[in-house]
């Protein structure tokens, strides 16, 4: 399985496949934070959601890996 921050780097060189591996990685733990944080309002957690990634994939190039940290 790939690091994170190597997926970003295949995504910003055009790699559509570590996108969507981004994507899939992170969706649903993205999806749960927003749906309570919404009062679990699902249509909305699932708005906030698409916005949260619509933002990641706008700001990819000024992203930095080496300051990447999960907890």
């Amino acid at each position: 399985m790939l690091q994170t921050g190597d997926l970003v780097n295949q995504a910003i060189h055009g790699d559509r496949g570590a996108l969507e591996a981004l994507f899939g990685r992170y969706q649903r733990p993205i999806l749960s934070f927003v749906y309570r944080m919404t009062g679990r309002n699902g249509a909305l957690a699932e708005d906030l959601t698409q916005d949260v990634f619509l933002r990641v994939v706008a700001g990819l190039e000024r992203f930095d890996p080496e300051k990447l940290t999960r907890s």
